[in-house]
């Protein structure tokens, strides 16, 4: 599905409740800007990022629910997912391997105690 991105944020304004003239003051722009906008089905991601942080949402999340972002996140995340439990299992044998040391050095700080 192509995004369009202007009636997404024309959407988001809606549902939130803030006035296009709102939106404008808040991004340094005039409302006819705005309303371009609202038209454009792709936004330079620079006045994304403002809108975005004006609206206290992320625009920029549309873009990765579509290929072929969608698969390199995905792709980012099951590595991710992977490496995360290598790291669990590698953190469990040096918690293991701590716990052993710690038990060797008991019996030999009772045989240093006993001489």
């Amino acid at each position: 599905m192509k995004i369009h991105i202007g009636q997404i944020i024309h959407e988001t304004v809606q549902r939130l409740g803030i006035k296009t003239k709102d939106l404008a003051n808040g991004i340094n722009v005039g409302a006819t800007t705005v309303y371009d906008i609202y038209k454009r089905e792709s936004l330079d991601t620079v006045q994304l990022i403002k809108i975005s942080v004006f609206l206290k949402t992320n625009l920029l999340q549309y873009y990765f629910e579509e290929q072929p972002l969608k698969g390199l996140v995905n792709n980012d995340i099951s590595s991710l997912k992977k490496e995360f439990e290598e790291l669990k299992l590698t953190v469990k044998r040096k918690d293991n391997l701590i716990e052993e040391l710690e038990k060797l050095n008991k019996v030999l700080q009772k045989r240093l105690d006993m001489n």
